[in-house]
């Protein structure tokens, strides 16, 4: 089902635009020109990676990175590649930066509310991939529980 775009605020790459962003985004950040299907699955996954962390463990949107920034600084919501997923970020994103709490269960509420059915089932399978990607933290490993 085609989505119905990005918000106003999170104007984004549509379209025939989208080849020149991500070409422009490569360049900007020192990837190679080219496009591939594996790579574009790849950023994909690390996107959604990104949102499902976010939500787990708010206090990660103002840690501060190797470079001195913070998540919220390095990363805007128009930098994601995926519309959808830039549409989701942008929720989570105006949450956190106004100080709100998300939760997956509140973030689903929400979108549900609104109608936003695919960005529901987007949200719940990000944080299904996380659990898969991340081993379960042994005795003497961080699980970020302290955040």
């Amino acid at each position: 089902m085609e989505s119905a775009g990005p918000p106003a605020d999170s104007e984004g790459p549509d379209g025939a635009d989208r080849a020149e962003y991500l070409s422009e985004n490569e360049a900007h950040n020192g990837l190679a020109s080219g496009v591939s299907g594996h790579r574009l699955q790849a950023v994909g996954k690390a996107e959604r990676r990104l949102i499902a962390a976010l939500v787990r463990h708010n206090s990660l949107f103002g840690a501060t990175l190797s470079d001195g920034s913070a998540i919220d600084e390095a990363i805007s919501p128009a930098e994601l590649a995926h519309p959808d997923h830039r549409r989701l970020y942008q929720r989570v994103y105006n949450a956190l930066a106004e100080g709100r709490e998300v939760t997956l269960h509140s973030l689903c509420g929400d979108l549900a509310i609104d109608g936003e059915h695919e960005l529901t089932q987007l949200a719940t399978t990000a944080d299904h991939e996380l659990d898969q990607a991340l081993p379960e933290p042994g005795p003497d490993q961080d699980d970020f529980s302290d955040l």
